[in-house]
């Protein structure tokens, strides 16, 4: 499926702007109107639809679907992550319906929309902490308190609004704030009708259209409603006075506009709204804001410790087959899924998963099976309930539907285009090879960083010699994943010679019936000095290539365990 920020390509069959309307329903074509959608589409199957531009790491969307599948992942049991998700980031679509009706019934639903409630709350909690800060004498850097406490508020403020997607009440709330801030920093008074006035036209001049939305009026009676309030409250009532009496006038006073804009009154929002705002502003929001972050940080939190144009490398012990995940700061790519079966056996589920879920990959960006064969494809099995047919890629597309009897048909990663990660350089090495032999049609994944590595999959002596005539001195690699295994049918001297590997990786396991490493072929990588790496002996090995050089970790270490190793 298409992910937030992507940029892709459809066949679509397109259609004007229209809609049903009756009398008190839902005007859908005004709507449209308001967000300025001209028209609507429907994806048609076809051939042509694919993605053209991965999202990017800087894109506002995608680093919000990012903070959802974190909350998603920490709240694997939580009957309330719809909500958290609603309060962090604005996306109320996972809220339950039984939720939803009671936070309707109570006429407590407008504070799961993010607002100029939530982000003058923000504000405020922000404030508190900047001017705490300032006092404390950490960072004043020649400012005074109150700037340094308004600066503060208006970040926080910003970067909570972007969590929420920059949606319109959050917009105009911004807007208050930045004009409040600069009369503060130019040191002119400013009430809360000039905030609103300037506000106002401000919006307008950006977005005309606004003033079809519901919202628009809703935010600015609110506020004139508490303006007026506050206007005739005596300055020196009791905080909590002052908050019943705002609540009342509120609830009193705003009746008509809900009339106008619901057609209902709700009687119990009143008590509701008495104990949900504090709640929800002192101590709701201040968790989630804390607790969305950290959960963040946790997600692909070994992603953060490379720079750009540095990558991991983490080829799975499967035993015989292989499977290896491929990092950069902010993506990942899943190289073969190791050995499975249908009947429940699969290399995936003890060390595929376990590994994604300890580095917080919920779902990798490109998943490669290089070939059909059950020691590189079996493992799949457990992610077919997942998997999204447009991150997939495989050597033998056809021969993997059928095998997993997928819906959808598979990409081919012979001509799949070159792509970018992060500073780090991919793309497959093709040529025209034997289609009756699927160790030959394996993908051949180059990778480019600040060292080079080359993944060959299967391939065999004949697809080495195609290789080698097609690409010679641009295969060479620091690091190889050698072909098939350690096969004597592969890692010809031809192939060996135009690699020049300084690493190599064996996948298999202990004591394999076909003999693997063949001693020979182990030889050939000896004679040129490389550095030999065996699944059986060493367990997972994981490679990082950064710019200070190439760091290798064996997790089988001799010596360490006082039970036998290797």
């Amino acid at each position: 499926m298409p992910a937030a920020g992507e940029v892709w390509q459809f066949e679509v069959r397109l259609r004007s702007a229209a809609g049903l309307l009756n009398p008190g329903g839902f005007d859908y074509q005004r709507w449209l109107f308001i967000k300025g959608i001209d028209g609507t589409a429907y994806i048609r199957q076809s051939q042509h639809n694919r993605r053209l531009q991965l999202a990017s790491g800087w894109n506002i969307h995608h680093n919000r679907e990012h903070l959802a599948t974190a909350i998603e992942r920490y709240c694997t049991d939580c009957p309330r992550a719809g909500l958290i998700k609603a309060l962090a980031l604005g996306f109320r679509g996972d809220i339950e319906e039984s939720q939803a009706q009671l936070l309707r019934d109570s006429g407590t639903a407008h504070l799961l929309a993010i607002s100029g409630l939530h982000i003058g709350m923000v504000a405020l909690l922000f404030f508190a902490m900047g001017s705490f800060v300032w006092k404390a004498g950490v960072l004043r850097n020649g400012i005074n308190r109150l700037q340094f406490a308004s600066s503060s508020a208006l970040l926080a403020s910003a970067m909570y609004a972007a969590m929420a997607g920059f949606s319109l009440p959050t917009v105009r709330a911004l807007l208050m704030l930045l004009i409040v801030y600069l009369a503060l920093q130019l040191r002119n008074r400013i009430n809360l009708l000039h905030c609103l006035c300037l506000c106002v036209i401000t919006i307008l001049l950006i977005d005309p259209l606004s003033v079809g939305s519901i919202s628009f009026w809703l935010t600015f009676s609110a506020l004139l409603v508490i303006a007026f309030a506050q206007f005739r409250l005596p300055s020196n009532l009791a905080w909590w006075r002052q908050l019943l009496a705002l609540q009342l006038c509120f609830s009193i006073l705003f009746l008509p506009v809900g009339i106008v804009a619901f057609g209902q009154v709700n009687p119990s929002a009143l008590l509701a709204n008495i104990v949900a705002i504090p709640l929800l502003s002192f101590v709701v929001l201040p968790l989630i804001l804390l607790a969305v972050p950290l959960a963040a940080a946790g997600f692909t939190w070994s992603q953060w410790l490379l720079q750009q144009g540095e990558y991991q490398l983490t080829l799975l012990d499967v035993g015989m087959g292989t499977s290896l995940i491929l990092q950069t700061r902010h993506h990942s790519l899943i190289y073969d899924f190791g050995p499975g079966n249908r009947w429940g056996y699969s290399a995936a589920d003890w060390a595929l998963l376990p590994y994604m879920r300890q580095q917080g990959i919920d779902e990798a960006d490109l998943m490669v099976i290089s070939h059909v064969d059950q020691d590189h494809s079996g493992g799949f099995r457990s992610l077919l309930a997942d998997y999204s047919p447009e991150k997939l890629l495989s050597g033998t597309p056809r021969k993997l539907v059928r095998r997993f009897r997928l819906a959808y048909p598979v990409q081919s990663c012979h001509g799949y285009p070159d792509w970018h990660w992060d500073g780090v350089d991919f793309r497959f090495l093709s040529t025209q090879s034997d289609g009756g032999n699927s160790n030959n049609r394996s993908c051949v994944l180059q990778v480019i960083g600040h060292q080079r590595m080359l993944i060959a999959g299967d391939i065999e002596t004949r697809q080495e010699a195609k290789l080698v005539s097609a690409f010679g001195d641009e295969l060479a690699a620091d690091v190889l994943l050698a072909p098939h295994h350690g096969s004597n049918t592969s890692s010809s001297a031809a192939f060996v010679a135009s690699v020049q590997p300084r690493h190599v990786l064996f996948t298999l396991s202990a004591d394999n019936r076909w003999g693997f490493p063949k001693p020979e072929v182990v030889a050939r990588y000896r004679n040129i000095s490389a550095r030999i790496y065996r699944s059986d002996r060493d367990g997972a090995i994981q490679m990082q290539s950064r710019q200070a050089g190439l760091r290798v970790k064996a997790h089988r270490i001799k010596g360490q365990r006082i039970w036998r190793d290797g």
